[in-house]
């Protein structure tokens, strides 16, 4: 699995859970540097706590992923790109 999909599954799962039009969420990226990867979690894409669990659950639940999250990494600094790194490092030699 490639870093790229990893990206397009963490970015599937935050559009649709977390905005009422999936293209919302999609607009909002691609008008930020670096297709928004490194917008704040909580501050920038608009997450709150429970939005991170629930989102925490929903990568979890992904198969393809095969990946605990750890609740520390979702820190006020945490951003798209910290998520997606993670879950790609620690993925990249187990598929």
């Amino acid at each position: 699995m490639e870093r790229d999909d990893v990206k397009k599954i963490v970015y599937e799962c935050a559009a649709k859970q977390f905005y009422d039009k999936e293209d919302q969420f999609y607009t909002k990226m691609r008008q930020s540097p670096d297709d928004g990867q490194d917008l704040l979690i909580y501050n920038e894409v608009g997450f709150d706590s429970l939005d991170i669990v629930e989102f925490i659950m929903s990568l979890e639940s992904r198969k393809e992923l095969y990946v605990r999250l750890p609740d520390n990494l979702f820190d006020l600094e945490c951003t798209l790109r910290k998520v997606i790194d993670y879950i790609w490092k620690d993925n990249k030699y187990q598929i």
